[in-house]
């Protein structure tokens, strides 16, 4: 009963860490912000053209987001890098 307990306040704690940690990030918020403008983009291109390429504009869309990800990944650890070097 203790161990349950003492895990899910050690959960709390770390998921509160980790989620001001990210809403001070502003590699995190630019990210985030990226994001959200290319799925509204997309969701407006597939709007517009309903079956012409929709395959193509996903594959695209994907490509996008993945190199979002792994910029945002890069940024992340660069402040992670210069936090721990201060």
């Amino acid at each position: 009963m203790s161990n349950q307990f003492i895990s899910k306040i050690a959960t709390w704690i770390a998921d509160k860490l980790i989620v001001d940690g990210l809403a001070k990030s502003q590699g995190f918020q630019k990210f985030a912000q990226r994001t959200h403008t290319n799925v509204q983009s997309a969701k407006k291109s597939v709007k517009e053209v309903p079956n012409a390429g929709v395959f193509q504009q996903m594959r695209a869309a994907r490509a996008e987001m993945s190199k979002e990800i792994n910029a945002a990944k890069e940024q992340l650890k660069r402040e992670i890098q210069e936090e721990y070097k201060k």
